[in-house]
């Protein structure tokens, strides 16, 4: 589970041990929350260069189109890819007869496993976007500035 979030156990676990000490030192919120801001920003990262290099291949084999309008087709909610599991088990059951020769089983696998990571990263964005809105300062407030 904690490497679909692109997190390793030891990450995990000093990610834990710091919010530990933080509440027994009595360290502000303040300080947590930018920690955690800056795992999300780093997770982020990692799945904006997961989401590429898995594209890549499919595009390369000219059938990354083919399976999006497929996906796309069978109810994909590209906004924010709320129903990727739907939509991989439809694909699965489906692909042979809906789509070109070219398309092969580890094609198949792969976009499924794109359509996860896009899922996690579009997750994070929402999250990230809330984060900076949070901490952007109101325009009235640069008004004096």
């Amino acid at each position: 589970m904690l490497a679909s979030q692109g997190k390793s156990i030891s990450e995990e676990v000093n990610t834990l041990l710091k919010r530990r000490l933080a509440e027994l030192e009595g360290i502000e919120a303040s300080a947590q929350s930018s920690e955690d801001y800056e795992a999300l920003k780093s997770q982020h990262l990692k799945l904006v260069e997961e989401v590429k290099r898995l594209t890549k291949p499919l595009e390369k084999d000219s059938v990354y189109e083919s399976l999006m309008r497929f996906a796309h087709e069978l109810g994909l909610d590209l906004a924010d890819l709320h129903n990727v599991e739907e939509i991989a088990t439809k694909i699965l059951q489906n692909w042979r007869g809906q789509l070109d020769q070219n398309v092969q089983p580890s094609h198949i696998h792969l976009f499924i496993t794109l359509l996860e990571k896009g899922k996690q990263k579009k997750a994070i964005e929402r999250k990230l976007t809330e984060i900076r809105l949070k901490a952007a300062p109101t325009s009235t407030e640069n008004a004096y500035h």
